[in-house]
């Protein structure tokens, strides 16, 4: 810090007179405090080590990798949005989806289940009862709440 005074009292040109060694040691000693201060409320970030940040760097690269597919995958849903919004016939939608988005058995699967769902819930509980016990050959008792 004196040579940093000194640079910048030579450049300014400042006589050594106006610039007393008492004053200017005390201010040098606050600064030093006031800056050791600050430190320790904001500390510098630990560097990280060339292993760490090849990891990083792998994971970053992956990461980029997947938004892309991300980006590409969204491109073409978006165009099934504007091929469905073409169409008026539900059939057609059907087909459309069924060609763009093939399914797995559990997803098939899931999917009958969920027409299951609706068709039974269309009936009467001591009809699903009824259903119930023809295919499984098992009683079932429905109890009904007052």
């Amino acid at each position: 810090m004196d040579r940093i005074k000194d640079i910048v009292q030579e450049e300014l040109k400042i006589p050594s007179a106006l610039i007393k060694s008492d004053r200017w040691t005390a201010k040098k000693t606050e600064f030093l405090i006031r800056i050791k201060k600050h430190l320790v409320k904001n500390p510098f970030e630990v560097p990280i080590d060339r292993t760490a940040f090849s990891e990083l760097s792998t994971s970053k690269e992956g990461l980029a990798k997947t938004v892309e597919i991300l980006i590409e995958e969204n491109q073409e849903l978006e165009s099934l949005v504007d091929s469905l919004k073409r169409l008026k016939d539900k059939t057609e939608v059907a087909a459309v989806l069924k060609e763009r988005s093939p399914s797995t058995q559990f997803q098939e699967f899931e999917r009958l289940i969920g027409l299951v769902k609706k068709w039974l819930a269309k009936n009467s509980s001591i009809m699903n009862g009824i259903i119930f016990r023809s295919y499984t050959g098992k009683d079932l008792i429905i109890s009904v709440c007052p």
